[in-house]
């Protein structure tokens, strides 16, 4: 089959693009996690504002890229998202319902910043409204890859909801590993902790 002018044409554009587009954001020192000047400037205005107002500010940057870790983080590190799940306002209430769980489904596939959110995400939040369309088989996935990454707590959120939603995990050879893997060093923890006590 040949390639024509045209489709070279089309592959050289495509490529050239990239290239400079590439390239202005290193000349901008424009962070990764942003797609725009725009963005990052207003991201970093954020912190000038009173606490109460900088939760609907990120929730609105949200709407221009939804898949912004740092925006996520920033929010989840606010004391309001650790008010009980009734009392939230409903921006934020919203956000931990619908916006939060869209992220995490995406990021499932990116481990390293799934569990960076998800220790990110007060004990207090329940997991089923933020992880619940996770099959069985990616929750085992994700609670392994957080014992190696060693935030075992979060691995223990995991595993616990896993074993409420899925109870035939409970049997699961890899799910008792990594409860073992886990309990360990919750002693070791325990014991470094009397010793320095």
């Amino acid at each position: 089959m040949k390639i024509g002018v045209a489709h070279l044409a089309h592959l050289a554009g495509f490529a050239i693009g990239f290239g400079i587009a590439t390239l202005m954001k290193k000349r901008d020192g424009l962070p990764p996690e942003f797609l725009s000047i725009e963005e990052y400037e207003s991201f970093k205005k954020i912190d000038s504002l009173t606490p109460a107002m900088q939760i609907p500010h990120y929730i609105h940057l949200l709407k221009m890229n939804p898949e912004n870790p740092l925006i996520h983080h920033k929010i989840l590190s606010k004391k309001e998202v650790s008010l009980p799940w009734s009392e939230m306002r409903t921006q934020l209430k919203n956000y931990l319902e619908f916006e939060l769980p869209k992220f995490l489904f995406l990021e499932r596939e990116k481990p390293k910043e799934f569990l960076a959110t998800l220790a990110c995400i007060p004990e207090g939040l329940p997991l089923e409204k933020l992880i619940g369309k996770f099959s069985g088989r990616d929750l085992l996935r994700l609670s392994g890859l957080a014992c190696l990454d060693h935030r075992f707590s979060v691995g223990l959120r995991i595993l616990n909801y896993l074993e409420i939603k899925f109870p035939d995990y409970k049997e699961n050879q890899e799910c008792l590993k990594q409860r073992q893997l886990i309990s360990k060093n919750q002693e070791l923890g325990r014991g470094i902790h009397a010793k320095t006590g």
